[in-house]
C-alpha cells in the first residue's frame, strides 16, 4: 500500500467517527513531519519525524458551530509539535462548495478550510491534497497540489 492509499483510507476510518446532526460525515489524515530540537530522544525522534493524524468533522446540533476535519487532524499535528504538512487526504460525500459554488465529484476542503489551511505555515502551495468520494466499496480520488485546489475555487495563496 503506498502512502496516498494509506491516507485515504485514514481519512475514511476517520470519517466514519465524525458526528454530524445531518449525518455529513467527513474524516482527514494529515501526513506532517517533526523536525529535530535540541533535547529530543534520538530514538524517539527518529521513529517519530513522520506521522499521519487524523480528525473527523463535529456539528452535533444544527444550533452549534461546525468544526471540520481538516482543521482537527492540522490541530493535532500542530499540538504535537509537527510543522510540515507534506499532504493531506480528505473523504465524504461531495457536496457544493458554498463559496465558489462548485460541485465536484470528490468532497473538497471548504472556504473556511482553504483559507485556514492558506494562512498556515506548515501548508505550501507544493502540499498534496487527495480529496475523496466514497463509490460502493470503493473511494474515487483526485490529487491536487494546494495551489491547484485554490485554483479551482478561485483563490491564491
Amino acid at each position: 500500500m503506498d502512502l496516498r492509499e494509506h491516507l485515504v483510507l485514514r481519512a475514511a476510518a476517520a470519517a466514519a467517527q465524525a458526528l454530524s446532526y445531518r449525518n455529513f460525515r467527513v474524516g482527514c489524515a494529515v501526513y506532517a513531519w517533526k523536525p529535530w530540537r535540541e533535547g529530543d530522544d534520538l530514538a524517539n525522534y527518529l521513529g517519530a519525524r513522520w506521522r499521519v493524524f487524523t480528525g473527523a468533522n463535529l456539528k452535533p446540533d444544527p444550533d452549534t458551530q461546525k468544526f471540520c476535519a481538516e482543521r482537527s487532524a492540522i490541530n493535532a499535528s500542530r499540538s504535537a509539535g509537527y510543522t510540515k504538512i507534506i499532504g493531506f487526504a480528505v473523504v465524504g460525500k461531495p457536496q457544493p462548495d458554498d463559496e465558489s459554488g462548485l460541485t465536484h465529484s470528490t468532497l473538497h476542503p471548504c472556504g473556511v478550510c482553504r483559507r485556514t489551511l492558506g494562512a498556515l505555515p506548515e501548508v505550501s502551495g507544493e502540499t498534496r491534497v487527495l480529496t475523496g468520494s466514497p463509490q460502493d466499496q470503493d473511494i474515487l480520488v483526485h490529487e491536487f497540489s494546494f495551489e491547484e485546489l485554490l485554483a479551482l475555487h478561485g483563490t491564491r495563496i
